[in-house]
């Protein structure tokens, strides 16, 4: 074996060791060292490899989450603030893909909803989990809520370029000429699961909180997902 072969196979192996030391950090609830190290994990995991394990503990996944989409016109854009949003013409953008993936399980139906599930569930949760760390040290040193804030700050930015694409994608779909369209509402609902135990007698209670109103952006490609869907 070459020198150079070897030092390639041990750089490997260390940069491997690492990465899963830092993974295995990020993973890790909030802790004095795991909040030392909050400026590495930042900057390596939770830059480039972000990734969360709710699904399986300490807390499962369990409310559903979905991104409902009213395109507006510019008059109904001028009316909201006397009468609010309208209430029909509302476009689930999960269901008809869940439904299309439960038709047939060989398809990537269910992977293409995950992009629009998780803006609305860091929405709906108030931020990004890697800004939780940063809150709770806001809570008891007051000199760290700077630093919170300006990220919290440049997240609701990213959060709503994020939900203006989403939208436009969407209405590029459905757009019919002359409609007048020139925004997109976005709102999220929250269902939560039933449990077990009330399977047959409970009711799956739903929560919605509207996101905000955006300019469609034209330059959006559409997605080619919903040129059939049903409003609700």
């Amino acid at each position: 074996m070459s020198t150079v072969s070897r030092v390639v196979r041990i750089a490997t192996l260390v940069w491997l060791a690492g990465h899963f030391a830092l993974t295995m950090a990020y993973l890790l609830p909030p802790d004095p060292l795991k909040n030392s190290m909050r400026g590495v994990l930042e900057s390596t995991i939770g830059t480039y490899f972000w990734q969360s394990w709710n699904l399986f503990a300490p807390h499962p996944r369990l409310p559903d989450k979905t991104i409902l989409v009213r395109p507006l016109t510019q008059e109904e854009v001028d009316a909201i603030p006397s009468r609010g949003l309208p209430s029909d013409g509302w476009y689930d953008l999960a269901g008809p893909l869940h439904r299309a993936f439960a038709g047939n399980h060989l398809t990537a139906y269910e992977r293409v909803t995950r992009p629009n599930e998780h803006a609305v569930e860091e929405f709906l949760g108030g931020g990004h989990p890697r800004l939780e760390p940063m809150r709770q040290d806001c809570q008891v040193n007051r000199s760290a809520c700077a630093s919170y804030e300006e990220s919290l700050k440049a997240w609701r930015a990213e959060s709503d370029r994020l939900f203006t694409r989403i939208g436009s994608a969407f209405y590029q779909d459905v757009a019919r000429p002359g409609d007048g369209v020139t925004h997109v509402a976005i709102r999220g609902r929250e269902a939560q699961s039933v449990q077990w135990a009330e399977r047959y007698t409970g009711r799956r209670v739903t929560r919605d909180r509207d996101i905000g109103v955006f300019p469609v952006d034209r330059n959006v490609a559409p997605l080619g997902l919903y040129l059939r869907p049903g409003g609700q």
